[in-house]
Formats: C-alpha cells, sequence, structure tokens
C-alpha cells in the first residue's frame, strides 16, 4: 500500500504493473469521506423510492449486494471522484491521455453475502489479450476493506495473462484487497478478481467503482441517453469529454434522454 500523503508515485505505478493492483491510503479528507458517504445514501433512497433495481442481479449469487449505477448523473460527490488527479495518474499510465468513463456504479456488500465470479474487467476482449490493458478500474474505499467483510479478491501477476480467469475462481495465490475506508485502488482491466465474501453479521462494505476505458470501445453506459439539458452544466469541460459526449451528433438525440439527476 502506498500512503496518499507521502509516497513515490513511480514505485507505485511499477506495483500496479506488476501485480495488477495498487492500494493509495489516505486520499480522501474526513469531511470528504463523509461527503461521499452521505451522497450513497441519498442515491440508494432515491433509486429505492423510484423502484430501480438495487439487487438480485444475475452476477450476484444472492440479493445480499446493493448495487448503484450512473454515479456521474447523480451526486456531484462521484463526479469530482471520477476526476481525481492522483487515481486518473493511474488510468493515464495503463491507457494513455485519450480515454472514457464507461460507467461508475457502487456495491454495498452486506453481512453473509457471497463472492461474485472470478472475472476481468475486460472479459469482452476475445483471447489471447495484447500486451496491454483495455480498461482499468478504479476503486474508491468508502468502509474499511478487510478480508472478513468482502474486500475484493484478485490474484497477484495475474494481469500478465493473455486470458481471463475461470468464474469458479479458487486461486492458491489469490488475497484481499485490505486498506482504509479513504482509499482507492487501481485495477488492470486483465487483473482477476472478485468480490469477496462478507463473513460478518453486522458489516456493510461500500466500495465504488469507476470504470475507464480506451476511447475507440463502446461504453457501459451511453451517457448522452441520460444527461437532460439542465444537467449538462453540472459538467466540467473534462468530464464531459471523458463520457464521450463530445461526439457532434448527441444534440440529435435529445429526445431520448431521461433526466436522472
Amino acid at each position: 500500500m502506498f500512503n496518499a500523503e507521502a509516497f513515490d508515485l513511480s514505485d507505485a505505478l511499477s506495483a500496479f504493473d506488476e501485480e495488477g493492483v495498487a492500494i493509495v491510503t489516505n486520499v480522501l479528507l474526513p469531511a470528504e469521506l463523509q461527503h461521499v458517504r452521505d451522497a450513497v445514501e441519498e442515491v440508494i433512497a432515491t433509486d429505492r423510492a423510484r423502484g430501480e433495481q438495487l439487487t438480485g442481479f444475475s452476477y450476484d449469487p444472492d440479493d445480499r449486494n446493493i448495487r448503484i449505477r450512473d454515479l456521474v448523473l447523480k451526486h456531484e460527490a462521484f463526479r469530482a471522484l471520477a476526476e481525481n488527479p492522483l487515481a486518473l495518474t493511474f488510468v493515464e499510465h495503463a491507457m494513455g491521455e485519450d480515454f472514457r468513463l464507461s460507467n461508475f456504479s457502487g456495491n454495498v456488500t452486506g453481512p453473509g453475502s457471497q463472492r461474485m465470479y472470478m472475472h476481468a474487467d475486460q472479459g469482452f476482449v476475445p483471447a489471447p489479450w495484447p500486451p496491454y490493458p483495455f480498461a482499468i478500474n478504479i476503486g474508491w474505499a468508502i468502509d474499511d476493506f478487510t478480508f472478513e467483510n468482502g474486500g475484493t479478491v484478485y490474484v497477484p501477476g495475474s494481469n500478465h495473462k493473455s486470458h481471463g480467469p475461470a468464474p469458479e475462481g479458487g486461486y492458491p495465490d489469490e488475497k484481499a484487497i485490505e486498506c482504509p475506508a479513504g482509499s482507492f485502488f487501481a485495477i488492470d482491466g486483465r487483473t482477476w478478481h472478485q468480490t469477496g465474501d462478507n463473513l460478518t453479521t453486522d458489516q456493510s462494505r461500500t466500495g465504488l467503482f469507476a470504470y475507464y476505458v480506451r476511447p475507440f470501445l463502446i461504453l457501459q453506459r451511453p451517457w448522452y441517453r441520460f444527461v437532460s439539458p439542465e444537467l449538462e452544466g453540472k459538467f466540467t469541460p473534462s468530464l464531459w469529454n471523458m463520457m464521450g459526449m463530445d461526439v457532434g451528433e448527441i444534440p440529435t438525440l435529445r429526445s431520448s434522454k431521461a433526466d436522472v439527476s
């Protein structure tokens, strides 16, 4: 792990290249962390009131995970995380200066929840993979991440494989990402990983995941369908571009948009 208050960035990037994961602690100040926590609670309450699906997704083995989506559309706290300069240093290191924000979602892993299947975030790419990533995930630890409460499990060095993992996982060298709340961890798109088992009876574990991809890929979330004219002014030019919203034909699609602000 690397402390954001004093660390050698080159060492952190080297660790990312070697293991496929790098953890940076003490990124969010206590007030910033609480602001994000409040935003998560607000989004869950609003989504639940709107009748949006929060649990029971096909890739979860049970209904004890709460999942929230489209976070950059729903609160400025998430837009700030998506543009965090230190986090974007890892994105640029992995993919260069031109990339897109494909999705920004959250996973609140509840007590007793089971593991997600083992996967890599660029599983859509046919094998054999080239020796560079098509994607990178920045995971924000909004609660402490521990082995016991479902901290993300990954296989160190799997980013050097040219293919994805077996979904059942169970690799002997896998380990959990453990870090204090307010940290982020960068995950190479080739790194094999999964949500861990939450072995506790009274702890939830909130993680937020900003998913960045190379600019030629189709985004998981077609942002132009969801950004209302009223919401447009809440984005910085750099985030607007990061969402692929500099495409000239987007204004002709206004009628297909829905306001989810």
